[in-house]
């Protein structure tokens, strides 16, 4: 048993000084004072920083030159490993639009990955069951109609897909779906308010990266993101680097869902964490300059943005406390993929996942199930992973 002391210890409603987490191998035993830890008990020292439970990102498509795409067993071991040094220790691996067979390549990579750091609770498939009119940065070419048949090889593996329910056979597809286990988002989705709401109802419960590839919120035609803000059950993804989704618009999300239904996610990809140049993304070239990665007709292509850029710009935004704020990317996240039972709180018999962070939410130290995946004082990811795609 160990046991991590002088740090503050964030739950889902509070911040304890003076408290001590207790965990032994892969589970949270206790939190407690820490007076009364028992005087030979083997302790890593906080040393003040801010600890919690650790960070879970929803949507997620790569970081530091690689993508889930790639297919590629060094691709999702340098994912793993730069996002525990984000504060990440949980993500869903999310594939883009692609030719099936690069959607199945990516489906069986993963289903092996060794995960050296951040793990993954499941696939998100985002796509290829999109609208033609909404499909935002997803390649056209390789939409297709609701087939189950092409899901039946991964069930295991998959945990969330973005849909657009609208397309001919979508409910019932969703209830196919609900009835496997799978978790069904809106996304990419050009559905009026009222087939929203039928999806809605059918068991989807999520919407994928709120106010982006959707129809605009209007006082006639709410459509997909009226019927998001108008059903108290549905979560709500936000992409909050300040440029998929204005300040204003984020605190009003804020207003109507709550923390508990509002979810921090990075929708991040491969140039994430580094510069400036041209990438790939599902097969598309993405040029990113000014903070911004876009396709070559000037649409956004997912973000380059991390969990702990998102988390300082939500909390300016709102001006939410700690515990507030960390919900969106643990206790939220972890109940809106069906993990809360063991992620997402600093909760007895949950999994030893957390992360030990500044004031800035700079990220110090990661642990998941109990391992130190992440040391600021001895690893130096950025060298080990690569520094561009073209």
């Amino acid at each position: 048993m160990q046991a991590i002391v002088n740090g503050r210890l964030v739950t889902t409603d509070s911040i304890l000084s003076q408290w001590a987490l207790v965990f032994h191998h892969s589970r949270i035993v206790a939190l407690l004072p820490q007076q009364n830890l028992p005087s030979d008990m083997p302790c890593i020292d906080a040393a003040g920083l801010y600890v919690s439970s650790g960070w879970i990102d929803a949507h997620l498509h790569g970081c530091g030159g690689c993508d889930v795409m790639d297919a590629l067993p060094k691709s999702v071991d340098t994912i793993s490993l730069l996002l525990a040094s984000q504060g990440v220790t949980s993500f869903l691996p999310t594939t883009m639009t692609m030719d099936w067979q690069r959607i199945e390549a990516a489906l069986q990579n993963l289903s092996q990955a060794s995960w050296p750091g951040a793990c993954s609770l499941g696939c998100h498939l985002e796509g290829p069951f999109l609208s033609a009119m909404r499909q935002g940065a997803q390649a056209p070419q390789h939409l297709r109609s609701f087939d189950f048949s092409l899901l039946t090889p991964y069930l295991r593996q998959l945990r969330l897909l973005t849909i657009a329910p609208e397309e001919p056979g979508g409910l019932e597809f969703i209830s196919r779906c609900c009835d496997a286990g799978l978790i069904v988002s809106i996304g990419h989705s050009n559905a009026t308010y009222e087939e929203a709401c039928q999806a809605f109802a059918a068991g989807a419960s999520h919407l994928t990266h709120t106010f982006n590839a959707l129809p605009p919120l209007h006082h006639r035609q709410p459509g997909v993101i009226g019927a998001a803000l108008d059903l108290e059950h549905v979560y709500c993804e936000i992409i909050a680097d300040n440029l998929h989704v204005h300040p204003a618009m984020q605190r009003l999300l804020l207003r109507q869902k709550g923390v508990d239904r509002l979810l921090l996610v990075s929708d991040s990809m491969r140039a994430a964490l580094l510069g400036e140049g041209r990438y790939d993304l599902g097969g598309q070239t993405v040029n990113v300059s000014d903070g911004a990665a876009r396709l070559e007709n000037g649409a956004l292509a997912g973000s380059i943005s991390s969990l702990p850029q998102e988390l300082r710009n939500f909390q300016v935004t709102t001006a939410l406390s700690l515990p507030e704020l960390l919900r969106t990317v643990t206790s939220t996240a972890a109940q809106s993929v069906g993990a809360f039972a063991t992620k997402g709180s600093l909760t007895p018999g949950k999994d030893a996942d957390f992360v030990l962070f500044h004031d800035d939410f700079t990220v110090e130290a990661t642990y998941v199930a109990g391992r130190s995946v992440f040391h600021r004082n001895t690893d130096c990811c950025a060298s080990q992973h690569p520094l561009n795609y073209t």
